[in-house]
């Protein structure tokens, strides 16, 4: 082998490398958003951060297929990989740019609200921004928490326009993405395809009320009304001092001890 091709072959190498460990540090960090998200107590501010860098997950993964000297077949592999995630969260890329110039969109002065005055200069219209909502919903499909960043309003030539993204599709469609890259990865990269596969467990489950009420009674509070939610409050008393308390279910489950204020501070 000559030097010049054992050079080539160590660029690839470390091309794969970089790319691989980024994408896998980019779906951590994913996990870990949206997990924050079902348990916030502000979850529409932390699912726009999420949208943020959505844009980011196929940055890494597209610096490999560009890298000289990479072979075709991966190539393409790995472009398909990119295509499939993006038609996945076809909404991700707009919505990113609503999130992301916020404050413009509030003034009616948004480029998607005034499309035929880009580029150029757009005054901000009070129509156009009364119109304009950024809302976070959060339902359950079959167990499943589903929570929603969408964004409805009007351009300026009358048409509505609505994004949505599914944050369980988009951390799902990133972990898709990462498994086909891995499979068109080198060999030498089998290590770091083990790790991604391993952490692709489906679904985000929330406790049915049942369980709910059992975790709770299992902590030391004893609920006084129907469940209302994992991040929602929950009217309940202590039974240890009588005492009632409003408590989300989320919050008691990261506890260690007693939720109970008044009995932390007897020292209980």
């Amino acid at each position: 082998m000559s030097e010049r091709e054992d050079k080539r072959k160590q660029v690839v190498a470390e091309a794969w490398r970089i790319g691989l460990s980024e994408l896998l540090r980019c779906q951590a960090w994913l996990d870990q958003q949206v997990r924050r998200v079902l348990s916030s107590t502000d979850p529409q501010l932390d699912a726009q951060h999420l949208v943020i860098e959505l844009r980011k997950v196929p940055e890494p993964v597209r610096s490999i297929a560009m890298t000289a000297g990479v072979d075709e077949d991966s190539r393409k592999r790995v472009f398909a990989a990119i295509r499939d995630f993006v038609s996945a969260v076809p909404d991700a890329r707009l919505l990113r740019n609503v999130v992301e110039h916020l404050d413009d969109y509030r003034r009616g002065l948004g480029r998607l609200q005034q499309p035929s005055r880009y580029p150029g200069r757009p005054q901000p219209d009070a129509e156009l921004a009364r119109q304009f909502q950024l809302d976070f919903t959060m339902g359950v499909e079959d167990g499943v928490a589903r929570p929603v960043l969408c964004t409805r309003f009007i351009r300026d030539d009358g048409r509505p326009q609505q994004l949505s993204v599914d944050l369980i599709d988009a951390v799902r469609a990133a972990r898709r993405l990462g498994v086909a890259v891995f499979r068109a990865a080198p060999t030498g990269m089998a290590p770091l395809a083990n790790k991604t596969q391993r952490s692709a467990a489906e679904g985000y489950r929330l406790p049915s009320p049942e369980k709910a009420m059992a975790a709770m009674l299992l902590q030391g509070v004893q609920p006084l009304e129907p469940y209302p939610g994992a991040n929602v409050l929950w009217k309940c008393s202590c039974q240890r001092c009588g005492s009632v308390l409003a408590v989300t279910y989320t919050n008691v489950q990261r506890r260690s001890g007693s939720p109970c204020v008044f009995c932390l501070g007897r020292g209980r």
